[in-house]
């Protein structure tokens, strides 16, 4: 009898310790899976988080035209004008007939886009280059009249590409911008603003300050000149932005003027505007 409850004493003391083992090493597991788990949850967090964060990006820099309207955004002056603190524009010496130096791209940048825009700031002038038989962007091929920034809302100098096209792009003080080329965030090419999403609504006491610096920090454009860009040049185009004295190679065209006075009905509208109810056609 002794010897028989000796031996169940010590199977029971082996299943003891057996359980013990097994309950530790159950735990251990149970923790380290825990920790693997919550570490996988981490990662997945932060991928999320990447992706959101890439989303962004690529939502920003959008190479899809859209006839939406975009939201005013924090920052945004007539869809432009840089944040505080932000670089705005500074003189550039540059002058736009350097050979081969105006604008740095590369050989399959050239294989892909016919031109290369350049914008003088301080002589409101836009001049659009195309490739010369060296297949640098030197050779001049339309000049147009613009307002860029003016003081206090510089539009930026530096090199940049389009990123996005709109028909109408809601601007800050709650005017609209026709044919809109995005060239960096929250600078635009586009129209004189209009009051509303209306052809015939332009906000005219704007329009004569076209070839002066007049906007908040994008390149207004008349509406025939401002929808060649955005019907001729493909997102991903070289845009230099600059300021210079320096004669340019085009001259600057003579600003088209509006009568402003009351008695002018068709002061609504741009006169380039090639819209079929255009009373100036």
């Amino acid at each position: 009898m002794k010897r028989t409850t000796r031996l169940v004493v010590a199977l029971l003391a082996v299943l003891m310790a057996t359980g013990m083992l097994f309950g530790f090493a159950g735990c251990h597991r149970k923790d380290k899976t825990d920790s693997v788990a919550v570490t996988v949850a981490e990662e997945k967090k932060g991928t999320k988080a990447d992706l959101l964060e890439e989303n962004s990006k690529a939502s920003s820099s959008s190479t899809t035209a859209s006839s939406s309207v975009t939201a005013p955004t924090s920052g945004v002056r007539e869809a432009t004008d840089a944040p505080k603190g932000q670089a705005t524009s500074k003189p550039d010496t540059t002058q736009a007939a350097a050979s081969g130096g105006l604008f740095q791209v590369s050989g399959d940048y050239k294989a892909a886009h016919p031109y290369a825009i350049a914008v003088n700031t301080s002589q409101n002038i836009v001049i659009v280059y195309s490739k010369g038989a060296d297949g640098n962007y030197t050779v001049p091929v339309k000049a147009m009249a613009c307002s860029c920034g003016r003081s206090g809302h510089e539009t930026p100098s530096g090199q940049y590409t389009t990123l996005t096209k709109q028909r109408w792009l809601y601007l800050i003080d709650g005017t609209y911008g026709q044919y809109c080329t995005k060239f960096k965030e929250h600078y635009w090419f586009h129209s004189v603003p209009y009051y509303t999403q209306d052809p015939s609504n332009l906000e005219w006491p704007e329009y004569n300050k076209l070839g002066n610096n007049a906007s908040a920090g994008c390149v207004r454009l008349c509406v025939q000149d401002v929808k060649w860009i955005y019907d001729n040049i493909s997102l991903g185009t070289v845009v230099r932005i600059y300021s210079s004295s320096a004669a340019e190679p085009l001259a600057k065209p003579a600003p088209i003027r509006i009568d402003t006075s009351d008695t002018n009905e068709k002061r609504g509208w741009d006169p380039t505007d090639p819209d079929s109810a255009n009373p100036y056609h």
